[in-house]
């Protein structure tokens, strides 16, 4: 494989190595993380086949204590070797760990993808594969993080690594925009919605905030057929901009039902812990485009 770098770069400009300028100065993001020596030190690990060259590159962009806000989109590009036509999911993978080193997930190229030489990261979006089809995406909290390009042989050896600086993950709000599944919700500032595909039926289970869930159906007849004969009528309500229809289950819970062609949406909730009619006034249906 021809040996290759990636330059990873926020906000569309290209800084290399050796660039004599000094970053400006700018806030930190507070945190209680220390680094653990110089992240500009070069390390040498080693798979079976060869050592691999492990540089931290904090010249380039992300810098060192670069803030990033939390769902606005920064350019991350490619060097003019390595170009976007060149990624492959399966040998290029974009991680992003957090100051523990705990590797939070990937960012896919392909989604956002602007030119050859650049695509979009939404930061805080993660999934936590580029490969397959039935990925789940995360949704990373406040705090501190670095990007590493990995490129892998065929035989899935590493051959080299290339290193962001830590960045700062940051919110000028209380809440975000949680985007998924053809809809958005308001959702507090580093609350991590865990998502995972249900045993039960043709849908993704979601978790929410005080509580609260909701079901993703993929097949809403599957649900018409076997959940609502467990469930009695109740009413017709519209909360925020969406009409809802209430049920209520033998145990007397209440279920929020919202249908799009054959998908629907489940919401359910213990009031006595948070009202979720809170959640679902920023419920907006966006659809999948």
């Amino acid at each position: 494989m021809i040996a290759i770098v990636a330059v990873l770069v926020v906000g569309g400009v290209a800084y290399y190595a050796g660039k004599s300028s000094a970053p400006a100065p700018q806030d930190t993001f507070e945190s209680d993380y220390q680094p653990q020596g110089n992240q500009n030190n070069t390390n040498n690990t080693s798979n079976t086949n060869s050592n691999i060259t492990d540089t931290s590159l904090s010249a380039f962009l992300p810098k060192e204590g670069d803030n990033l806000e939390i769902g606005t989109k920064h350019h991350i590009n490619f060097s003019k070797v390595f170009q976007v036509s060149d990624y492959h999911s399966l040998l290029h993978i974009f991680g992003v760990v957090n100051s523990q080193g705990k590797e939070m997930g990937t960012i896919c190229p392909e989604f956002e993808i602007v030119d050859e030489y650049r695509f979009d990261w939404i930061a805080g979006n993660l999934t936590n594969s580029c490969s397959g089809t039935s990925n789940t995406s995360i949704r990373l909290p406040l705090g501190k993080y670095q990007i590493i390009f990995t490129e892998l042989d065929s035989n899935g050896n590493k051959t080299r690594t290339t290193k962001s600086g830590w960045f700062n993950l940051v919110t000028s709000t209380a809440t975000y925009t949680y985007k998924n599944h053809g809809f958005t919700m308001e959702l507090p500032s580093g609350y991590i919605p865990f998502e995972e595909k249900s045993e039960g039926g043709p849908s993704v289970s979601i978790t929410l905030p005080n509580y609260n869930h909701l079901t993703y159906w993929t097949d809403a007849s599957w649900w018409a057929k076997y959940n609502l004969p467990e469930y009695s009528f109740y009413r017709e309500e519209t909360v925020g901009v969406t009409k809802f229809k209430v049920y209520l289950t033998l145990s007397k819970q209440v279920i929020y039902w919202f249908q799009q062609g054959n998908v629907g949406y489940e919401f359910s909730g213990q009031p006595q812990r948070g009202d979720p009619t809170e959640l679902l006034k920023t419920f907006r249906f966006i659809g999948w485009n």
